[in-house]
């Protein structure tokens, strides 16, 4: 009617910097979509500089692989800033998504982000793609072959994603992350069929590691970890199996540990000691390899001692986990935060508990400890022990909060709460129970 086309007049005589920044918010096919509009939209669309291709979730529909390849061709955007392209398996094998990312690199591409699920084999990508000088992000996912030549270059590159991909060979990822001058954060999941024993990362620019072991096997002594990263301040540890060395990391400041090293050497826990935040998931084969060696306990938990560490959080898993706990309040003499999390789906009432308290009060209890969370309390005999302890104790406390499991009926709570309520406390410290 003639009020729409008056508001359309209206946008379509924005100018053409303001429209396309307008377009950026739009899905890429409402983007594209926009061309029959008016002919003042013919073109604007192909200047937006942010294209996202992904396939929908109607899995009768067709792929987007050819609606990706019809409107890149068109695109004329000089410089590409975002690239996202997430295909499965309807995507025929023989797309020539090389050619999608050959385009992206010769404008000059800024984030690039290719997920391939289909069901051909992994498919290595342009060379040219390896010596990006604008490339900034680059996140490869799945059936993607790392083949990296000689004359890798990616001057500017920060962060870096390779989840399940293949590589050539033992040293492809070694001769790519020695070629990113400046990067900052690098994320890898790895999966047994990645062609790779020994994962090194050595890398002086980076801050920011995370790495996955998605489907090796704990306890594979043939596989290895190896990390030589100066400037590293968080380090993300996930099914961490075979051998593990780190080195040179003065800056660490943040470890996640979500799963037990299987063979740490000497050189692996020097490191940690200087971390002030400490995220751990105390499962049984985590308790098995550090608490039946008197050895690596003795190094673990008493060698290293965790004088910087200011919070730490713990997530119990399938095992007692009183008494690591124990040990590591030992050995964090200023610890100001506590937290005992859950796991995903795993109540914590189904985890065996033993409880029996120190000889000696852990100095944090004492002197320095402010916070104290409890994520799915179940109000168990040890559980209520271990809160009496903390909360009758911690002469610095100044807020507790309690989250109770979802899996106890709400009689039970109020039982629960009640008794919480009334533990003796040091102090009047700010107690939140919820339900």
């Amino acid at each position: 009617n003639e009020e729409n086309n008056i508001c359309e007049d209206k946008i379509s005589a924005l100018p053409e910097d303001l429209l396309i920044y307008i377009l950026l918010f739009l899905p890429t096919r409402d983007v594209v979509n926009t061309m029959f509009l008016s002919k003042r939209w013919m073109s604007i669309w192909k200047m937006v500089p942010s294209l996202e291709y992904k396939e929908s979730k109607d899995s009768e529909r067709l792929s987007v692989w050819w609606f990706l390849d019809k409107s890149l061709q068109q695109h004329k955007a000089p410089i590409l800033g975002n690239l996202i392209i997430k295909l499965d398996e309807r995507c025929p094998i023989d797309a020539d998504i090389n050619k999608w990312i050959a385009n992206a690199v010769y404008r000059r591409v800024r984030m690039l982000k290719l997920m391939l699920k289909w069901s051909a084999a992994p498919i290595g990508l342009p060379p040219s793609l390896y010596t990006c000088e604008t490339l900034v992000e680059l996140y490869l996912s799945r059936e993607i072959l790392l083949d990296v030549p000689s004359s890798v270059c990616l001057t500017s590159l920060k962060k870096l994603e390779l989840s399940e991909v293949v590589y050539k060979d033992e040293v492809s990822h070694v001769r790519l992350l020695s070629s990113c001058p400046v990067l900052k954060t690098f994320c890898v999941v790895r999966r047994r069929s990645d062609n790779v024993t020994n994962f090194i990362v050595e890398v002086p620019s980076l801050k920011i590691l995370s790495y996955h072991n998605k489907d090796h096997i704990l306890g594979d002594i043939d596989a290895s970890l190896v990390i030589d990263c100066p400037a590293l301040k968080l380090l993300d540890l996930y099914n961490t199996a075979g051998s593990c060395s780190s080195q040179n990391m003065p800056c660490l400041d943040r470890l996640g540990l979500v799963s037990p090293i299987w063979h740490p050497n000497e050189n692996f826990l020097t490191p940690f000691s200087s971390i002030t935040r400490l995220l751990l998931c105390v499962s049984h084969r985590m308790v098995d390899v550090f608490f039946s060696t008197p050895i690596l306990l003795l190094f673990l938990f008493l060698a290293v001692y965790f004088h910087r560490l200011t919070v730490l959080r713990i997530f119990p898993f399938d095992t007692d986990w009183m008494e690591p706990l124990l040990l590591l309040l030992q050995n964090s003499p200023i610890l100001k935060h506590l937290c005992i999390d859950s796991v995903g789906n795993v109540p914590l009432e189904n985890i065996p508990l033993s409880w029996n308290p120190p000889n000696s009060l852990p100095k944090c209890v004492s002197s320095s400890l402010e916070v104290f969370k409890w994520v799915d309390y179940g109000g168990r005999t040890e559980e209520k022990e271990f809160a009496t302890y903390i909360l009758g104790n911690s002469e610095c406390l100044k807020y507790a909060k309690f989250h109770m499991s979802c899996n106890i009926d709400l009689e039970k709570r109020n039982e629960m709460r009640m008794e919480l309520s009334s533990l003796p406390r040091v102090l009047t410290s700010n107690l939140r129970i919820i339900n």
